[in-house]
């Protein structure tokens, strides 16, 4: 069997002085050139709800030897501002660069140049949400793949103990716990 994944040593997990450049597409699917600075923001849409929209922005990341993301902090929560700004301000630049316009969502992601903590101080937005996802579904990947390096125990041929459950689970008596992704039906 060989495993899906390599060893990676602490080595890979320091980080770069190379910024995250994503990839951005225009709206006939053709690569746009990015260039990030070190003053931009990493801007994602963090809720939406009653015609308020509330931000998150973090100093744009840097990448590890590994070619994952690395965030100097979290960020910090922005607004609410009312959707119809945001989305005005949005278009606006998505247009400008021939970005496809779209309906703002949730996780939705910007670069920013300029103030993030002030719609009018936007300098310039560029709409990287597809090379966010991407990126965010490898991380997600790596998470939980299991590591080839760690062995499990070999299983055991006897019987389970009197304390161990071995009959079908009903979902049901156990409900969902907090962060599950599992249907309630199941």
């Amino acid at each position: 069997m060989s495993p899906q994944r390599m060893s990676r040593g602490a080595e890979s997990f320091r980080v770069t002085r190379r910024r995250w450049v994503p990839v951005v597409k225009d709206a006939a699917g053709e690569r746009l050139p990015v260039d990030p600075e070190a003053s931009d923001a990493y801007v994602v849409v963090d809720a939406i709800l009653e015609g308020q929209v509330r931000l998150v922005a973090a100093p744009w990341p840097r990448l590890d030897r590994g070619g994952r993301l690395h965030f100097d902090d979290l960020g910090r929560g922005l607004g609410p501002y009312r959707v119809g700004s945001v989305q005005a301000l949005v278009d606006r630049h998505r247009a400008r660069r021939g970005q496809l316009p779209r309906p703002l969502r949730v996780g939705d992601v910007f670069l920013v140049r300029g103030d993030p903590g002030r719609l009018r101080a936007w300098e310039d937005v560029v709409d990287v949400t597809l090379g966010a996802r991407a990126v965010a579904k490898v991380a997600l990947a790596r998470a939980v793949t299991p590591n080839p390096e760690v062995r499990q125990r070999p299983r055991s041929r006897r019987a389970p103990g009197g304390d161990v459950d071995v009959g079908p689970v009903d979902a049901r008596q156990h409900g969902r716990a907090a962060g599950s992704v599992a249907p309630p039906n199941l």
